[in-house]
């Protein structure tokens, strides 16, 4: 029996996520050298997880949903965390800042670069 399935793998600080069949699969702690399912704390649906994209900032990566939008996303606080939160839909291929305190972050679209997007997440 062939299958067909879609993965991919991305380091976020200390740990290591798996998607698989366009979700979130597992998470592996590379300081206690644990893998856990991961959990998604959004109580709305969340966009699917085609492939990883890359880390913007400390904590927040971004995800490539079906037709390829960037989704952004945010990795717990504890070391120990097995939880990741979609912060929201991005348009434009991005450049990024996220000031200290990881409340805001502001992008910058590929295409125009005196043009910004402010986003504030708390």
């Amino acid at each position: 029996i062939s299958t067909t399935t879609n993965c991919d793998v991305l380091a976020v600080n200390n740990h290591i996520l798996f998607s698989e069949q366009r979700m979130f699969y597992k998470i592996f702690n590379t300081n206690t050298l644990e893998l856990k399912n991961i959990t998604v704390t959004n109580n709305t649906e969340v966009p699917t997880v085609d492939d990883f994209g890359e880390i913007l900032f400390g904590k927040y990566f971004y995800t490539l949903d079906y037709p390829r939008r960037e989704q952004v996303w945010v990795i717990g606080d504890n070391p120990m965390t097995e939880n990741v939160t979609w912060l929201g839909s991005l348009k434009y291929k991005i450049h990024s800042k996220i000031n200290k305190s990881n409340t805001k972050l502001i992008l910058v679209p590929s295409f125009h670069e005196n043009y910004f997007i402010y986003e504030n997440f708390w």
